[in-house]
């Protein structure tokens, strides 16, 4: 059984895939498995702890102990482990304010994301998932 943290995340949305793709530039140990939700069912996600509205809702990150992380905070910790985004995340922590606009700005975004997608001209769909 493969104990990789996991990246689920919207394969039907632009801006996840864009993101998906950067994080794989990223990862060149290949650390992570990015797994799109709609590849697996529901029993599969239950299996991650996940169920299927969170996942629409939001990036999720599966650590190897399989604590599970949802949006933000999905995404700050795929960045704690990148040598240069310890101090990021940590700045983020530490100075509240800046997470609650993180915070906001996740949101403010999945909640416009398909349009913001179809503005940007981001084609979703074209990600490798195999990776």
């Amino acid at each position: 059984m493969d104990d990789s943290p996991v990246i689920v995340f919207d394969a039907d949305c632009g801006i996840c895939s864009t993101g998906v793709r950067a994080m794989q530039r990223l990862d060149r140990a290949n650390a992570f498995r990015y797994e799109p939700y709609q590849t697996k069912t529901d029993e599969e996600l239950a299996k991650l702890g996940l169920t299927r509205r969170r996942c629409e809702g939001a990036a999720q990150l599966i650590t190897s102990r399989g604590r599970v992380f949802g949006g933000v905070f999905a995404l700050n910790g795929f960045l704690w482990t990148r040598w240069w985004g310890k101090p990021i995340v940590t700045v983020t922590y530490l100075v509240f304010p800046i997470l609650l606009v993180e915070i906001g700005a996740y949101a403010l975004v999945v909640r416009n994301r398909y349009r913001i997608s179809k503005w940007l001209g981001l084609q979703a769909c074209r990600i490798d998932y195999r990776h």
